[in-house]
This record gives C-alpha cells, sequence and structure tokens, in this order.
C-alpha cells in the first residue's frame, strides 16, 4: 500500500499522519516480524506485509471456500470450524474512520458468508452423525439466529440425538424471534421436529 493512501484510511485529522504511521509500524514489527525474517517491508512510499510461511485465517478460509468445500475432507473442515470462529478483526470498528470502516464491514460480510459455508458443509456432511453436527448447527444458528433453516436443522438433529425438550425450547425460541422481526414462518421449525 502506498503510504500517504494507508495515512488517509487510518488518520483523518492527527497533526502528523506519517509520523503516527512511523509510530505504528514500529509498534507492529514488534508483534509480527520474525528474528531472521521482517514482516513488515517499508520504504519511502510503499508498506508491504510479507505473509510467506504465515497462516493467515482468513486466507485459509477462503481458500478452503474456492477451491470447493466438497473437495476437503470432514475432519480438515471440522478443524477449520474450529478455527474459525468470531467475527473479523472483532472489536476493532473505528466508525469515525470511514473509509476503514467501510472495507471492515464489507470483509466482516465476506468472513460470514464464507464460515456460513462451511458450517453448512459440515452440517449436511454429519447428518447421519446428529452428535458430531450438533455443535456445527448451534454455531450457524448463533451466526444466523433469523434463519429459519438452520434453526430447523438444529432442531431436526436435536430430535435425532433424543433431545425433544431442548428441540421444543429450540422451537419456541426461533418462532419468538420470527414474530420479533415480523418475520413469516414457512413452518419449518414445526416440521423439524417429526
Amino acid at each position: 500500500f502506498r503510504r500517504d493512501h494507508l495515512c488517509e484510511l487510518l488518520w483523518e485529522l492527527p497533526d502528523d499522519p506519517r509520523g503516527s504511521l512511523r509510530w505504528s509500524l514500529s509498534k507492529l514489527r514488534r508483534l509480527v516480524d520474525d528474528d531472521d525474517r521482517p514482516r513488515i517491508v517499508a520504504d519511502r512510499n510503499q508498506v508491504a506485509f510479507d505473509a510467506e510461511g504465515v497462516a493467515i485465517d482468513v486466507v485459509e478460509l477462503r481458500g478452503l471456500v474456492e477451491g470447493g468445500l466438497e473437495a476437503v475432507s470432514t475432519p480438515m473442515l471440522e478443524q477449520a470450524a474450529a478455527r474459525f470462529q468470531g467475527n473479523f478483526l472483532e472489536g476493532l470498528d473505528l466508525t469515525q474512520q470511514h473509509a476503514f470502516y467501510a472495507w471492515c464491514v464489507s470483509e466482516r460480510d465476506r468472513v460470514a458468508r464464507d464460515q456460513t459455508l462451511l458450517l453448512k458443509a459440515l452440517i449436511g456432511r454429519l447428518s447421519d452423525e446428529p452428535e458430531r453436527a450438533l455443535p456445527h448447527a448451534r454455531a450457524l444458528v448463533v451466526r444466523s439466529p433469523y434463519d429459519e433453516a438452520a434453526r430447523a436443522e438444529l432442531i431436526r438433529l436435536l430430535m435425532r440425538s433424543g433431545r425433544s425438550e431442548e428441540a421444543e425450547q429450540q422451537l419456541r425460541l426461533g418462532e419468538q424471534m420470527l414474530n420479533e422481526v415480523g418475520g413469516r414462518s414457512q413452518g419449518l421449525l414445526v416440521e423439524a421436529r417429526y
């Protein structure tokens, strides 16, 4: 990235945005540089991150999804689901930095879509093993609480696991949430009980 672009992206009104960028880069170097390899590479005009040999969770998730989840083994998908939790850059909003915030929201949406696809693939593969599928179905409902189909799948898995009381709770919660947002049930929640 050009230094001036980073200054515009991250600092709107400081007295010395280039000085702030230099200070930030020196702090980041302590966190990301390896003893034998600098990861932040900068000159007077540009700043880059050398990611060779570095595991970056969102890059790995994107690679899995773009490569086709159907080609990935179930144990690898389960490992990926365990690694890729939470929101992208959770807690870092910088809402006053409009360009950064717009980029961050866009990336969060993309990562959330990838996480949803990963969870749906796992639930589909593990549908004959409800106990293994349940954690992924619960995670999907947490990620998409108003998705009737996702909650219906959770109810189905709970019923198949002999957890009818929890399934009933999920049904009531799903109906309540749909009512709160003015959504109309397609009947999937009730059907899932049987």
